[in-house]
């Protein structure tokens, strides 16, 4: 028979748990949600492919399942947070008990299973895909079998391909939103002083480069060409939303210093453009997903070195 303290003790939690249901039902979602057919594929589909058409599909939505269940799981977490500010220590604590605690690690473990599921589904599309293109001569070790993201990388690690072959550092890669087109940062010694302190660095699996360009190519590594050439240090480039223009970071306005501003150049090295001008340092520019807002990173009006905050504003074209 039920005693008194565990009914009081449920009535208590179904209060705080209607509660909840109306800050949930009132909050819009925080995020978006991933559509089920977000790829195109040719139609009518050569019968080749059917087989690649039928995993991508089904891929696809496991893929957007997990991802729309991790954004109704952070939709509920925000909405406990509301409810739990107004509960005393011992409220919080049996609520996390009794709701949070699960929802929580639950969520916490979704970005590894999409992850996970995400290395799976890319190594066996590259594999049918490759099978489609060429089934006759195409040969690798693939499995028969089910793979788990420690074993798909060293299968797929066979399609790499390298997109950049001068000696010398590149890094920092970002495809514009179409995927036609790459941006990077590169420093190539020119020198045999600089290519000597370039080996030795990276001997110890180490890189210092302080002076880099920025350089453009086709998806694949094709048609790469250097557009900035200031010899100071250009940085954190990204393509604007229409794919027409890059936005980076440089301290070519006081080479070797510490000071950096947002930059804009055309695709092939013209029209450059200086963005802000805050003094102190501004960097890693990224566009909103609806190409609207910018946002930086930036040291303006700080009080100590190493402060930095994050700043949005209206990109106007």
């Amino acid at each position: 028979m039920t005693d008194q303290f565990t009914r009081d003790r449920s009535e208590k939690l179904t209060a705080i748990y209607e509660t909840y249901r109306a800050e949930l039902d009132g909050m819009p979602v925080g995020g978006k949600f991933m559509q089920y057919r977000w790829w195109n594929l040719p139609d009518p589909l050569n019968g080749t492919w059917m087989i690649y058409s039928l995993m991508l599909d089904d891929y696809a939505t496991e893929l957007a399942n997990i991802i729309n269940d991790l954004t109704n799981h952070a939709h509920r977490l925000r909405a406990w947070d509301k409810v739990l500010a107004g509960l005393d220590e011992t409220g919080k604590h049996e609520v996390s008990h009794e709701f949070i605690d699960t929802l929580g690690t639950v969520a916490l473990g979704q970005p590894y299973a999409i992850k996970s599921r995400f290395a799976f589904a890319v190594g066996n599309l590259s594999h049918q895909a490759n099978q489609a293109v060429d089934g006759f001569n195409w040969k690798d070790e693939f499995p028969d079998r089910n793979l788990y993201l420690n074993e798909i990388e060293i299968y797929a690690a066979q399609w790499k391909k390298q997109l950049t072959t001068k000696r010398g550092y590149d890094g920092g890669a970002v495809f514009a939103r179409d995927g036609k087109k790459i941006v990077w940062r590169a420093n190539h010694p020119t020198t045999p002083e600089g290519m000597a302190r370039y080996d030795a660095l990276l001997k110890e699996n180490l890189t210092a480069p302080m002076k880099m360009e920025l350089w453009v190519s086709d998806a694949d590594g094709g048609n790469a060409k250097q557009i900035t050439k200031n010899n100071c240090a250009n940085f954190a480039p990204t393509f604007t939303p229409d794919g027409k223009k890059i936005v980076f970071s440089s301290n070519q306005h006081k080479c070797d210093g510490r000071d950096f501003e947002l930059y804009m150049v055309n695709l092939d090295g013209s029209g450059q453009e200086q963005i802000t001008n805050f003094g102190g340092s501004s960097s890693f520019p990224e566009f909103s997903p609806d190409g609207k807002k910018l946002v930086f990173s930036s040291s303006w009006k700080t009080t100590s070195r190493f402060e930095f905050n994050i700043f949005v504003g209206e990109w106007v074209d």
